[in-house]
């Protein structure tokens, strides 16, 4: 485990070097940190065996107890974070994901317990066969929400500094003005640009009922904020992040604006949206505006979903080396049974 540690530590410093926008550095970082850990608690185990058998039964016993207990704990704070998100935003499915996913995680604790206490070897295999997939899933979870936490903290340090600012659209309210959600990017970007008067671009097209373009409302709100109208530059046509930021290079390139930029979202979309810089072709590095505690377990579920759906070939053939051979294995007993 030590030298998979090893060789995956060296891969994630060599992605931090080349690119750190993608989500090989994540994979990366948490399989260096769960085979060091693996590795620790291997020796640990073995050492506590040789000497004090009974201890080590017990410290294995109290982990597996621990980790039960956490998945509880963890799927018991989605489902009361999803009933305040849908209580404060509407219940909407993209408001809805952290309760989907607490339920269903104390739904697989609840079948387990029930498989183990009735002895249904059947039950057991179904269960082993989805819990594959999902731990797959759960994996690239964690390692989104690691790597991108660390990404947040050491991009700005990283990159070389930006010459331009790039304010992504998020929706605007019933009367046309920016919601408090987008006011905190546009706050975010006048934060960055304000040392050296760096120029703006506020991307964003008109949604369904809008009046007017996310960009407009965006230009409106900078100039209320004191920034001289000659810094802004509007991108009004997208309505996806794929398309702000692909088409703010036009416009960056009709305003001979060169260089790197900085890419300002909100916390839980600093990382995709970095993502999609590099797809883009865009320099830089993103950042992001802070949301509110409870919008955000939901919201994160949603980026990682969206990575996934983005990255649907590589997904899928990682999803197949994964599972193959336990499904194989769980079929071919299933058959026997």
């Amino acid at each position: 485990m030590w030298i998979v540690a090893g060789v995956s530590a060296m891969l994630f410093a060599w992605q931090l070097w080349r690119d750190p926008r993608t989500f090989r550095a994540g994979v990366y970082l948490t399989v260096a940190l769960l085979s060091a850990g693996t590795a620790v608690l291997v020796e640990t185990l073995r050492e506590l065996e040789q000497f004090a058998p009974i201890t080590a039964g017990r410290v294995i016993v109290a982990g597996a107890i621990a980790v039960l207990a956490g998945v509880v704990v963890l799927a018991g704070v989605l489902v009361v974070n999803g009933l305040v998100t849908a209580r404060r935003e509407g219940a909407s499915a993209a408001h809805l994901l952290s309760l989907m996913l607490g339920i269903v995680l104390l739904a697989g604790i609840a079948g387990w317990v029930w498989t183990f206490v009735s002895q249904a070897t059947t039950a057991a295999l179904i269960l082993l066969a989805i819990m594959f997939p999902a731990s797959y899933f759960g994996g690239g979870m964690v390692a989104y929400l690691l790597y991108g936490r660390l990404y947040r903290s050491i991009a700005p340090r990283m990159a070389p500094p930006p010459n331009a600012v790039v304010v992504l659209g998020a929706g605007l309210n019933a009367g046309g003005h920016v919601t408090p959600l987008l006011a905190a990017r546009l706050d975010r970007g006048i934060a960055v640009a304000a040392p050296k008067d760096l120029p703006f671009v506020v991307s964003g097209g008109r949604g369904p009922g809008e009046t007017v373009s996310e960009a407009q409302a965006m230009a409106g709100y900078l100039r209320e904020h004191g920034v001289d109208p000659r810094r802004i530059h509007l991108e009004d046509r997208s309505h996806n992040t794929a398309e702000n930021l692909a088409f703010t290079r036009t416009v960056l390139e009709a305003s001979t604006i060169l260089g790197p930029v900085v890419a300002v979202s909100s916390n839980y979309h600093v990382f995709r949206a970095a993502m999609l810089m590099r797809r883009a072709g865009l320099d830089g590095y993103a950042t992001g505006g802070k949301v509110a505690a409870y919008y955000w377990p939901s919201a994160a579920i949603r980026e990682f979903v969206a990575i996934c759906v983005e990255h649907l070939r590589t997904t899928a053939i990682g999803l197949a080396l994964v599972c193959a051979p336990v499904l194989a294995f769980v079929g071919f007993a299933l058959v026997k049974l």
